[in-house]
């Protein structure tokens, strides 16, 4: 599911409805931002399109 990111107009944040809670406590943040997804890599952002923890197709996915 993709929650707006407080204090933002068009940044969502991708949660994981993967029930493997050892995914979701280590998972780096995944982004969209305007159409462009991408995974916070600490130093650098790695454009992605799929979720690596649960697959999901970021971009299609519902805005809670």
């Amino acid at each position: 599911m993709l929650k707006k990111v407080q204090g933002s107009t068009e940044t969502y944040r991708h949660y994981c409805d993967n029930k493997n809670t050892a995914y979701i406590d280590t998972q780096a943040g995944i982004y969209l931002i305007d159409v462009h997804v991408y995974m916070d890599c600490g130093t650098r952002n790695q454009p992605i399109t799929y979720c690596p923890y649960c697959g999901m197709d970021v971009e299609k996915e519902e805005i809670r």
